[in-house]
């Protein structure tokens, strides 16, 4: 082996250990991720779908990374474009998931597991007719993107009632 293949080799094993590490670890809040980021820099180049796989609970049934990566920008998007500030947090209607799946080209399925990853891991709280976003840092880290400006709006947007 050449030097650059064993580096390679190196490289990759790392990688697969500290994903298998945190697969045996279970789920991790967004805090302890943050946390874990900060304290080894190094793993910041690992995929953001690669962490968030490892770290989905065995009984949460998978959606495709790439979905769940879609599905989180695009609620970004729809929050900052459209979103009523609720103390800080941006409410905006919620698509039905049929609509989500045809603008992302994906299945209702898929996008109901990643709507349902994004809740469970508390970035959202999802109503039939709208959404919350509760953690906009945590949302465009998984979408992939840096952290939108979000502004407060005026007080009469804010008194909209939250039902979530």
């Amino acid at each position: 082996m050449k030097v650059d293949e064993i580096v390679k080799e190196y490289e990759r094993r790392c990688r697969e250990s500290i994903l298998a590490l945190l697969r045996e670890q279970g789920d991790l809040t967004l805090g302890d991720l943050r946390e874990l980021l900060s304290r080894a820099p190094e793993l910041r180049a690992l995929r953001v779908d690669d962490i968030a796989n490892a770290t989905r609970p065995a009984t949460l049934p998978r959606a495709t990374p790439s979905v769940a990566v879609r599905v989180a920008g695009y609620l970004l998007d729809l929050a900052v474009k459209t979103g009523r500030d609720h103390g800080g947090r941006a409410v905006a209607e919620m698509p039905s998931h049929v609509t989500i799946a045809k603008e992302l080209r994906a299945t209702p399925e898929a996008v109901s597991l990643a709507l349902a990853v994004l809740q469970k891991r508390d970035l959202v709280s999802l109503h039939p007719c709208e959404f919350l976003v509760r953690d906009f840092s945590g949302l465009a880290l998984l979408a992939e993107r840096t952290l939108p400006r979000w502004r407060r709006l005026s007080d009469r947007a804010r008194n909209h009632d939250w039902r979530g």
